[in-house]
């Protein structure tokens, strides 16, 4: 049986309220490991790339230029992730019934298929946005790649948490935390032991 609950306080929530979740388990996320993976992902394309072309008869591009598409890739990430997550929290905190005086997404808790989504979102918006550059012709130079590059890394964090959560009852909530995630069983499910 899990011993931790996780209690929502709030203006709204009495002292007597019933505490929404469960902690199940917790996902450790952060580490070296993921840092290495998205350091080995991100080098490993751009490696890729100096593979496919052999020597490059134009010049690379500068310093400056190049600094500015790895953060605009690694912002554009970032922003689809964060926007995804609160579509997703709004859509769910307007879905789901009080449990008492305590909303279960109060505290940013999102059902386990509504956070895969959030994780998946902006790696398939960056796959189709590429994937419609191709289609329309337009050339794939260092540029580019250093933004495949880039946005690979940032996402590959999301791939390791995705492979966790896949692995997760559907009926289970996800809670982001500091240090990975929190898997939080609602109280009125009840687990056959």
């Amino acid at each position: 049986m899990c011993s931790a609950l996780r209690y929502v306080p709030g203006s709204a929530a009495s002292p007597l309220a019933p505490p929404p979740f469960y902690l199940d388990r917790e996902i450790r996320l952060s580490g070296v490991r993921t840092a290495m993976l998205a350091t080995v992902l991100g080098l490993g394309i751009v490696t890729l790339f100096l593979f496919a072309h052999g020597p490059l008869s134009a010049p690379l591009p500068s310093l400056g230029f190049s600094t500015l598409v790895s953060v605009l890739s690694a912002a554009a990430c970032l922003v689809v992730r964060f926007v995804c997550y609160r579509l997703v929290w709004t859509f769910v905190s307007r879905s789901y019934p009080l449990r008492g005086s305590v909303h279960p997404a109060a505290r940013g808790e999102l059902p386990r298929n509504a956070y895969l989504f959030v994780l998946t979102a902006p790696t398939a918006l960056l796959v189709a946005a590429f994937s419609v550059a191709a289609l329309w012709n337009i050339e794939f130079g260092p540029e580019m790649w250093l933004a495949v590059a880039v946005a690979a890394a940032v996402c590959s964090g999301d791939f390791v948490a995705a492979g966790h959560v896949v692995r997760v009852n559907s009926a289970f909530w996800i809670m982001e935390t500091g240090a990975g995630l929190d898997v939080l069983r609602p109280v009125a499910w009840s687990r056959q032991d």
